[in-house]
């Protein structure tokens, strides 16, 4: 009996290692059970983080508002901006993200990387401040962080700045 009840410690313990729900402080990208409300939410790149170092890379270019941005029309919709191009993504019935318009911007600061994640997004875990897109290998996710205001609005048809 006693070595049960360890055993049994011994899972929860490392449950409890492993789940990464609401901490902040996590650089994991394990599963939340926790949904959030995405609709009429705003989002910018943070970067891209290294699950195993914990390392966040910015992506370039840095100065621009619009860049690396979603903005979320439903609870599992999004519409953004990478550098040039229109971005959607859809996270039910699985996430999948891609380009929605074709403006050859690859060449411009760090977006080649970006396109490049969005391909191997495999889940999502968010919390009310950031929003985790990772990747199948859960080795690496895109990580936005909750915005207010972007200084622009997206339409089904167009984008217009304000």
């Amino acid at each position: 009996m006693k070595t049960f009840l360890t055993t049994i410690a011994g899972l929860l313990t490392l449950a409890g290692v492993v789940s990464c729900g609401e901490d902040n402080d996590n650089c994991s990208c394990g599963e939340s059970n926790t949904p959030i409300a995405l609709a009429g939410t705003r989002w910018k790149l943070a970067g891209i983080v290294d699950v195993k170092t914990c390392k966040l890379r910015e992506l370039e270019p840095k100065d621009c508002e619009t860049c690396y941005t979603l903005e979320f029309n439903t609870d599992s919709t999004a519409t953004g901006k990478s550098v040039a191009n229109i971005t959607r993504l859809y996270l039910l019935p699985e996430p999948l993200m891609g380009i929605a318009t074709m403006v050859y911007d690859e060449e411009v600061g760090n977006v080649r990387l970006y396109y490049d994640a969005m391909k191997t997004i495999s889940s999502c875990v968010g919390t009310k401040s950031e929003l985790k897109l990772c990747d199948n290998e859960r080795n690496n996710y895109l990580l936005f962080t909750r915005r207010d205001s972007l200084g622009f609005d997206f339409s089904p048809w167009a984008l217009s700045f304000q």
